[in-house]
């Protein structure tokens, strides 16, 4: 077997990952050697486990949200060096298409995988990867915050500043889990009026310790919409950052709309909604779908944090022998903001 690595690999839908030996990968030239420091757990690598996308082949090495530092450099890798801190972006994409050109690269044309989807990915102690997907991190950053980068934070960046996030407009998140409570701190940032929603108290509690007053628990119906109204001090709602994604949700997005609002789609179900096109048309709505992140995002993200307007989230830590009750905690809403695995 040559030499291997310790990974958690996905053998069977709906079971637990195993943990085991692997083989360690080899660098190929134009690529990087990274030794794993942190990688998230994300909504999306549940689906995963569950088999719920499409376009994934068993075995599987899972985990997307990777930070890490360079051991190991190709012969025709430039730019990076061994001993170099930083993030992997996970899509691994053309660069020439229009869409990569534009800072759409997550719908690239032709497009090479998906670390920790159709790729391996971090859930183990080495990963091989292309080095122009490495992006450098401060010093001051810590592996396990920085791992939540290529998508918890900039996910939502790359949904906000899709849609033109404005100064002094009012922007209602929904859902303030592991994506919406970034999101929060990117429009604030974007020196948005925010206003968080959930059905969890206690996500509302944590967003309040990150200085957000206007904080909404969710319910169905026209006294809810009436609220998010009035904390908004009867302007209109301009963009809503929905994380959510469920009939529910959207019909209370639909009804808080002001004029020319934005309706953003950064978290998905599989669960049909209805969006009736006279709602669309009568107050001339924008409906945005927003997949992902780029690299130009995550390095967005990176300022922001550098200069602390951003703060990632990360409440629990688990090593890489947990990443079963990670998963499962994340699955059973017993987690708040991002968890992370940590590698020893």
């Amino acid at each position: 077997m040559g030499i291997t690595m310790k990974a958690a690999i996905l053998k069977e839908y709906s079971k637990p990952l195993v943990l085991e030996q692997a083989p360690r990968p080899q660098t190929r030239a134009h690529e990087m050697l990274v030794r794993v420091k942190a990688c998230g757990v994300c909504g999306t690598d549940i689906k995963t486990r569950d088999g719920k996308k499409t376009g994934i082949r068993l075995p599987l090495i899972m985990g997307h949200e990777i930070a890490g530092e360079v051991v190991e450099v190709g012969t025709e890798a430039t730019g990076i060096q061994v001993g170099d801190r930083g993030v992997i972006h996970f899509y691994l994409t053309c660069g020439e298409c229009a869409f990569c050109r534009s800072n759409r690269e997550t719908i690239c044309e032709h497009p090479l995988g998906r670390l920790g989807f159709d790729l391996n990915g971090g859930f183990a102690e080495y990963l091989a990867a292309p080095a122009r997907n490495f992006i450098p991190i401060p010093a001051s950053f810590s592996f396990t915050d920085a791992a939540i980068l290529c998508d918890a934070v900039a996910t939502t960046y790359h949904a906000l500043a899709k849609a033109d996030i404005q100064p002094g407009e009012y922007v209602v998140v929904m859902g303030v889990g592991g994506l919406g409570i970034h999101g929060m701190q990117v429009a604030r940032a974007m020196e948005a009026k925010v206003i968080g929603v959930d059905i969890n108290p206690a996500k509302l509690e944590l967003a309040k310790q990150l200085g957000f007053d206007r904080l909404l628990k969710f319910e169905e119906g026209d006294s809810f919409v009436e609220e998010v109204r009035q904390a908004a001090s009867g302007n209109p709602i301009s963009a809503i950052l929905e994380t959510v994604s469920v009939p529910a949700t959207v019909e209370a997005d639909l009804k808080l709309l002001g004029r020319g609002g934005r309706l953003i789609f950064a978290g998905y179900t599989n669960i049909p909604v209805s969006i009736p096109p006279y709602a669309m048309v009568l107050n001339e709505l924008s409906l945005y779908g927003s997949r992902a992140s780029s690299r130009r995002d995550v390095c967005a993200v990176i300022a922001m944090i550098a200069s602390g307007a951003v703060k990632p989230v990360v409440t629990r830590t688990y090593p890489l022998e947990g990443v079963n009750c990670a998963m499962e905690d994340l699955r059973l809403g017993r987690s708040l903001g991002r968890q992370v695995i940590v590698m020893e």
